[in-house]
C-alpha cells in the first residue's frame, strides 16, 4: 500500500483517492479474478507514484516540492511507461 504524506491541509489526500484507490481496485480485480497483469499493472502505478514522489521537482508544493500538477502526472505517467 502506498503511504503518502498529507502536506498541507490534507491536500495529499486528493493524490491518494485520485490514483491510490483505482489502483487498489485494480489490485484487487487481478487478485479476485485470477488476472495477472492487473495484479502486475497494480504493482506498477505504485512504483511509479512512489518515484514520482521521491522527486521534489515532480512534487508539488502542497507536498513539499517545486513542481506542479502537470509535472506529477507526466513523472507518473513515465514511470508506468517504463515499467
Amino acid at each position: 500500500m502506498l503511504i503518502l504524506h498529507a502536506g498541507a491541509k490534507g491536500k495529499g489526500s486528493v493524490l491518494k483517492s485520485r490514483i491510490d484507490d483505482p489502483r487498489g481496485l485494480i489490485k484487487w480485480l487481478g487478485n479476485d479474478r485470477g488476472i495477472p497483469a492487473a495484479v502486475e499493472a497494480a504493482k506498477s502505478i505504485s512504483r511509479a507514484v512512489t518515484a514520482a514522489l521521491a522527486d521534489p521537482k515532480s512534487r508539488t508544493g502542497d507536498i513539499r516540492g517545486t513542481g506542479n500538477t502537470a509535472s506529477m502526472t507526466a513523472a507518473i505517467v513515465k514511470g508506468i511507461r517504463t515499467a
